[in-house]
Formats: structure tokens, C-alpha cells, sequence
């Protein structure tokens, strides 16, 4: 407990939560993009504090509406070019409440506020928003809606706990996260409802740590039975993330299959040929190489090249068939820390979140920070 609270005393004097400990996070919501839209009731935009090194000084945009482009690498709003390289806009009912209405940008509806940036790729948007409101716009598009209320909490832990440990990380960036499956995937506003809110907020500030520091939470669909390791799955010695027996091996999620073709083999990977044979597993049975047309390749480089949807998983069977090769395997996804699957059928036999947190990432301990 006494290292939890210097960690929480780290965090304060890093300057990671604000005077009333509202944390907030920065997500990469479009990039390289030639023309944005945002749209908002009462819209209002200021250059970025970080150019001014002022507090935003809010200008109201008429209609509610604002058409970005980028010509030369410079910034322009409703045709006209900016002479600072990023703006804020949010939506508020007056200049002292921006952001307490949500917004649009390009269809997508926002909290929070959002920052347009112009570069010589094109324009960036990063939306800007508290920690525990970018959960409700992560939680129903990382879990079924439907899964247990238990399930849904430990996965709003493991997600805030996530997001947390990459904002540390990259304090003073123009961005902490993007919004995609590379990093969490966030769906804004249409992500929400009343289920998954409750979750977040349930679990209000509550994060896992190892020692003093957040861990890395990571959590995959179905292992398929048996998690890996962190340092086989990530390549890194995680001690929180041990092979751990669990219950998802007889749900259909955990079972795929797949056809490849030694003509798209041997495509793919630029072969003289496209036989596939074994290589390399880890200690829980998962490739760590494959031998294609002779030569050894990545197991994580052959899922990828392949699709990570249609290669679900490094856990397969290889069986010869005419023209190429059946894949029959268990799990989705890389498979180390938290199984979702594993998880429903935890809290459906029983568990709490906190049981549930315990199971998969080994060693932690569950802190609320705020």
C-alpha cells in the first residue's frame, strides 16, 4: 500500500491528474487527412494553449460548423489559412463551459474537446477528453455489451489501466493513444450505453499495478485455453503475465479454421514455393516460427501478412490438403494477460472483477487513484 501511494504521489507531481484529479487523455482520432469537419452546438475554437502558452482564448463559430483543409502545410478554417499550426474546438453553451456538449468530426460524435493539427502529411484531429469518459467510448467496442456486468468491470480496469500506463509513457506528446485495434479501439459516443457506462463508473478510477508502477494490461479476445507469456507474446519478461489455465476453450470463440493455397504462400511471402510445415511453439504450444518454402519466417510476421482475423491466433494445426494447407486452431488474438471470453465465464460461474483481474495478471494489485 505504501508504494501504491507513492506512485500516486508520483503521478500528482508529474502533473498526470489536475486539481481535481479529472485525468484526461489525448486519442489520435484522424490522421493524414486532407479536409476535416467538426460540428457542434454553440462551436467555439482557440489556437492551441501549447503555441499561446496561455488558457484558450475562445472564439464562437457561427452556425456551428468548421471546414478544415490543408494547403502547403499550413491550417485553414472555412477557407480561410490559420497562422497557428493547431486549433482547439468544443462545444459549450458559453466560453467558460467548452466541451461540456459534445461535438462531430466527420460523423464521428466526440466529448470532450478536440485539436486539429496540420503537418506535411496532412491534418491530425486528437480528441481530448477525461480518462473515465474515453472508457465509455472504448469498453462496448472491446467487449460484447451483453457479457456479464463482472466481466465488463475488469475489462474497464484493464482498459483504464492500458491507457494510463501509454500516457505516462508518452507525457508531453501531441497524443497518447490512437483509436484503432493497434492501440484500443474507440468509438466515441455511438459506443455507449447504460451497461457499459455503469462499468466505468463502477470501477471509477481503479487501476492494477506491479510494485509501483501500472502494468501493461493487455487482454486478447480467447487463448483458447491457456494464456501466453508476456515474454513470448510481446517479448518482453512481464511477471504479471504468466501462462494461466482458463475457461474459454470450450466456447466457440475459441475455435477457428483457415485455407491457404501454396500459390497465395508462396505470393505472399515472395517464395520459389509455398510449402508450410511446423517451426518453432512456444511452452504453451503457439508458434514462434513457421518454415515457409523452406525458409523460417515469424510466426507473428505470417499472421500478420496473412490477416489477423483470418489467422486468428498462433495456436494451430497444420494439415496437408489438395493445392495447400487447413489450419485448425484455438484462441483469437496474441494471447497474453486477460482472456474476454475467459473472463464472461469467470463472472458467470461467480467471480468478481477484482477475482477476475487476479486470475490474469498475476501479482498485481488493485488501487483506486481517484
Amino acid at each position: 500500500m505504501r508504494c501504491a501511494f507513492h506512485l500516486l504521489l508520483a503521478l500528482l507531481s508529474w502533473g498526470a491528474f489536475g486539481a481535481k484529479a479529472e485525468e484526461t487523455i489525448r486519442i489520435a482520432i484522424k490522421e493524414k487527412q486532407g479536409a476535416l469537419v467538426v460540428q457542434g452546438e454553440r462551436l467555439w475554437f482557440a489556437p492551441s494553449p501549447a503555441e499561446t502558452e496561455e488558457e484558450p482564448r475562445w472564439k464562437e463559430l457561427k452556425g456551428g460548423l468548421a471546414h478544415f483543409s490543408h494547403q502547403r502545410g499550413k491550417l485553414w478554417l472555412n477557407a480561410k489559412p490559420m497562422e497557428a499550426q493547431s486549433l482547439l474546438l468544443g462545444a459549450g453553451k458559453k466560453s467558460s463551459e467548452v466541451g461540456r456538449l459534445p461535438l462531430v468530426l466527420s460523423g464521428m460524435a466526440l466529448r470532450g474537446q478536440v485539436e486539429i493539427f496540420a503537418n506535411n502529411q496532412g491534418l491530425l484531429a486528437v480528441n481530448i477528453l477525461p480518462l473515465e469518459e474515453y472508457l465509455m467510448g472504448v469498453l462496448g467496442k472491446e467487449m460484447p455489451k451483453s457479457f456479464p456486468m463482472e466481466a465488463l468491470k475488469a475489462q474497464a480496469v484493464a482498459a483504464r489501466t492500458y491507457a494510463l500506463q501509454k500516457k505516462l509513457q508518452r507525457l508531453g506528446h501531441i497524443q497518447h493513444l490512437g483509436a484503432s485495434v493497434l492501440h484500443q479501439v474507440y468509438g466515441g459516443l455511438s459506443a455507449e450505453d447504460e451497461k457499459t457506462r455503469e462499468a466505468v463508473l463502477k470501477t471509477r478510477g481503479q487501476v492494477l499495478l506491479f510494485g509501483i508502477e501500472a502494468i501493461e494490461a493487455y487482454f486478447h479476445a480467447s487463448c483458447g485455453g491457456l494464456t501466453e507469456t508476456g515474454k513470448e507474446a510481446l517479448t518482453r519478461e512481464l511477471p504479471y503475465l504468466q501462462a494461466r489455465a482458463c475457461p474459454c476453450h470450450n466456447t466457440k470463440a475459441a475455435r477457428w479454421q483457415a485455407h491457404l493455397s501454396e500459390a497465395e504462400l508462396k505470393k505472399t511471402f515472395a517464395l520459389a514455393n509455398g510449402h508450410l510445415a511446423p517451426g518453432l511453439t512456444s511452452s504453451t504450444g503457439r508458434y514462434k516460427t513457421l518454415l515457409v518454402g523452406g525458409k523460417s519466417i515469424p510466426a507473428a510476421e505470417f499472421r500478420r501478412r496473412l490477416g489477423t482475423t483470418r489467422i486468428r491466433s498462433l495456436k494451430f494445426r497444420i494439415t496437408k490438403e489438395k493445392g495447400g494447407y487447413a489450419l485448425t486452431g484455438e484462441g483469437y488474438g496474441h494471447g497474453a494477460g486477460m482472456c474476454q471470453w475467459g473472463a464472461k465465464r469467470l463472472a458467470e460461474s461467480g467471480k468478481t472483477h477484482v477475482e477476475i483481474l487476479q486470475h490474469y495478471y498475476t501479482g498485481s494489485q488493485l488501487m483506486t487513484l481517484y
